[in-house]
């Protein structure tokens, strides 16, 4: 476990000592280092506390270093006013000091204008506990952040009495979290969607082998069911690519998706549906070949009056080259003064009257 304080003797019943933000690095003043006697220490007053408590290995691994060596990283703790103390950071060290027999512990007392401040200090804290943390515990603790800073934010807006900022007031907080975490706006709403995923999902992306944080972000906009093909998908072996899983998030028809048909998308076998081209003819195209008294309605009254015609004369099985032919003989003796039944291929349907004709 890695030190973010230093305590100049822990055996001294009290010291100074500097602290910094986990995330801005904005130096507080000296801070006062007491040992308190873990009988007065209580935990967090909710049941919903930001941290993720010690189990197993890892707990009995932080009894032994304790024991062994004290409580190296001074806990954090405010006063209730009935002469105990709250724990704000440090429930872990505080349960496994009680484990190693320690009576007293190391701490610092800060006095607090809220909850939400309180519970700012206790998230940066635990984030900053060790250098390296998974994925979901990061978009956890971000989540808690965020939840805390739009909290304060929220009191802080009620106070003024500041109507008409609710969306403001969103924006700013994801902006403060931004800037606390020092990540861009977009990283941070990437952690946040984490929080949207299956358990089984977000294992997938702490162990980083075949989900990460970018490919976790995508899928957790999906149904629940359909991550759930996701996830069936990647225990029988699959691999992911984003813009497959970009492709299935944006798939039409999402209630008709079954399992097979996700694993054809994933796995790139199924190509995109392609949209279906419409045939558009401009207005432009069209007066060319129509009196220019014709209105847009008479044009579109023609065309379907003689696609009527069209199919009744040559039915749905004529190839479009050989109605080209039947249409160019039409229009032929059309402009040859020829009386023609109607376009027709078969040229015994055709009936000829002209002007010239021979008695």
């Amino acid at each position: 476990m890695s030190d973010m304080f230093s305590l100049p003797n822990k055996k001294d019943a009290s010291s100074q000592i500097s602290t910094n933000s986990v995330f801005g690095g904005k130096t507080k003043i000296l801070e006062q280092v007491v040992n308190i006697d873990t009988q007065k220490i209580t935990e967090w007053h909710t049941t919903e506390h930001p941290f993720i408590p010690h189990e197993g290995h890892l707990f009995t691994e932080l009894v032994e270093s304790i024991r062994r060596d004290g409580v190296k990283v001074p806990c954090t703790v405010r006063p209730d006013g009935i002469g105990t103390y709250e724990m704000v950071s440090g429930h872990n060290r505080l349960r496994a000091a009680k484990e190693a027999g320690l009576s007293s512990i190391p701490c610092i007392i800060r006095n607090y204008a809220s909850d939400a401040e309180a519970t700012i200090d206790m998230i940066e804290q635990n984030i900053g506990q060790r250098e390296k943390k998974r994925p979901s515990e990061y978009a956890h603790y971000l989540q808690q952040l965020y939840d805390a800073i739009a909290q304060r934010n929220e009191d802080q807006r009620k106070q003024h009495q500041t109507e008409g900022a609710g969306n403001e007031t969103v924006i700013n907080s994801r902006r403060e979290l931004a800037a606390e975490s020092k990540m861009s706006e977009a990283k941070v709403q990437r952690y946040l969607r984490l929080n949207h995923l299956l358990p089984g999902l977000l294992d997938a992306v702490d162990e980083g082998k075949i989900l990460n944080v970018k490919t976790g972000g995508i899928i957790s906009y999906m149904e629940k069911r359909v991550q759930e093909f996701v996830l069936e998908y990647i225990l029988d072996g699959g691999f992911i690519k984003a813009d497959h899983l970009e492709e299935l998030r944006r798939y039409p028809h999402p209630e008709k998706l079954d399992q097979e048909t996700a694993e054809l998308i994933l796995s790139g076998e199924k190509k995109p549906a392609k949209k279906k081209k419409e045939t558009v003819i401009s207005s432009k195209i069209l007066k060319e070949y129509f009196p220019k008294n014709y209105s847009k309605s008479d044009m579109e009254k023609v065309i379907i009056h003689f696609c009527s015609g069209f199919r009744s004369a040559f039915g749905d099985d004529m190839s479009a080259d050989d109605a080209m032919a039947a249409l160019t003989v039409y229009f032929d003796k059309r402009r040859n003064n020829i009386v023609v039944q109607n376009p027709a291929p078969d040229q015994s349907a055709v009936q000829i009257n002209t002007k010239d004709q021979k008695r």
